[in-house]
C-alpha cells in the first residue's frame, strides 16, 4: 500500500508515518518546507498551492491513500492572519481534489476538518450537529470539507472527512496540555518558577495520539466514502483537572498564577465529540489520560 501524508512533519503527520512504517507501509510525504535533518528520502518539499507540482508529484507517486493533514492549524494565528488561512488551507485542498479528478487517480482521500466548525453544544457532538465556526481556521475548514463533498458529489471521488477533537501527545506544540507540561518541566528545571495558567473551568475532549492515529487508520479501512468521522474519546475532562494530574506527577511544588489570554475569541465552555459513528468501524481509544500527560511530561523534560 502506498500512502501520502501532506504535512507529513506535523504532530499528526509524525505519529501517523511511524504508525503506517511500523506495519510495513510504503510511505511518501509532502512538507511545504521540509524541517532538516529529515530520515527519509520519501519527503517532497512542495507547495500545494503550486498546483503544477502538486500534479507532477501526485503522478509520480500514485498513492493508495492520501492523507491531508497540511495546514495552518493554529485557530489564534487565524485571528492575526485570516486570509493566508483561508488561502493555505481552501486553495490548497481544493489544488488537491483537482489534480484527483485530473489524473483520475484510483486513491482514497482521508480528509481533516476540525472540531472547531461545530456549534456549541452541552451534548456530545455528533456528526450531524450544527455547523457554527469559531475562528476564521474553523471557516477554512468548513470550507474545505464543502469543497471534498462537492468533488465527492460531482465526480465520485473516494473521500472521507475526518474531525479531529482535542489529539495531545509527545512532539505537539501550542495546546493546552503541552503547555502545562511544558511549564511544568521548566519549574522543575529551574529556568521557571511560576506555571501561568488560562481558563480552568472549560472542558475538552482530549484523545491519545496513538488511538488517534489507529482510528485514522481504521477509517480510511473501514470507513464509507463520503461520510464525516468523529475522532475523539467521547468523554469530557476539564483544563483543572489536567493541571492536577499533572501537578501530581511534577517532581517539585507548581505555583499558578492566572493570566487572561485576549487572542481567544471565544473560547467555548464546553466541547465534547460523540465517537459512536467511528466506534461502529470496531476502534474503541485505549490509552488513559493519565497515561498520556505522563508522555507529554517526560516529553518536554528531555526537550527543556
Amino acid at each position: 500500500m502506498r500512502s501520502l501524508i501532506t504535512g507529513i512533519q506535523g504532530f499528526i503527520g509524525w505519529h501517523l508515518s511511524e504508525f503506517l512504517k511500523s506495519n510495513d507501509h510504503e510511505v511518501s510525504g509532502i512538507q511545504r518546507v521540509v524541517k532538516a535533518p529529515t530520515d527519509s528520502s520519501n519527503i517532497h518539499e512542495c507547495d500545494m498551492l503550486d498546483e503544477t507540482m502538486l500534479t507532477e508529484l501526485l503522478r509520480n507517486i500514485a498513492p493508495t491513500v492520501i492523507f491531508h493533514l497540511a495546514a495552518q492549524s493554529l485557530p489564534s494565528v487565524s485571528w492575526e492572519s485570516p486570509e493566508n488561512t483561508l488561502m493555505t488551507n481552501v486553495l490548497s485542498t481544493l489544488n488537491l481534489l483537482k489534480c484527483i479528478q485530473k489524473l483520475r487517480l484510483d486513491t482514497r482521500l482521508v480528509l481533516f476538518g476540525s472540531s472547531s466548525e461545530y456549534a456549541p453544544s452541552i451534548e456530545p457532538i455528533r456528526e450531524d450537529s450544527p455547523l457554527k465556526p469559531s475562528s476564521p481556521y474553523a471557516v477554512s475548514k468548513i470550507a474545505s470539507s464543502l469543497l471534498s463533498s462537492l468533488y465527492y458529489e460531482a465526480f465520485g471521488l473516494d473521500i472521507i472527512i475526518a474531525r479531529p477533537f482535542f489529539i495531545i501527545g509527545p512532539r505537539k506544540t501550542h495546546d493546552v496540555c503541552s503547555s502545562l507540561a511544558r511549564g511544568i518541566a521548566k519549574i522543575e528545571s529551574g529556568h521557571s518558577g511560576t506555571l501561568t495558567v488560562g481558563n480552568l473551568k472549560s472542558i475538552r475532549d482530549f484523545l491519545d495520539v496513538d488511538d488517534a492515529v489507529r482510528a485514522i487508520w481504521t477509517m480510511s479501512q473501514k470507513g464509507k466514502s463520503g461520510e464525516i468521522y468523529n475522532i475523539s474519546s467521547g468523554i469530557g475532562t476539564s483544563i483543572m483537572s489536567v493541571l492536577e494530574i499533572l501537578r501530581s506527577m511534577a517532581r517539585t511544588t507548581i505555583v499558578t498564577e492566572t493570566i487572561h489570554a485576549d487572542n481567544r475569541k471565544l473560547d467555548l465552555p464546553v466541547v465534547i465529540g460523540n465517537n459512536q459513528k467511528l466506534r461502529a468501524l470496531e476502534w474503541k481509544p485505549s490509552v488513559p489520560l493519565t497515561e498520556s500527560l505522563s508522555r507529554i511530561l517526560d516529553y518536554w523534560r528531555d526537550h527543556t
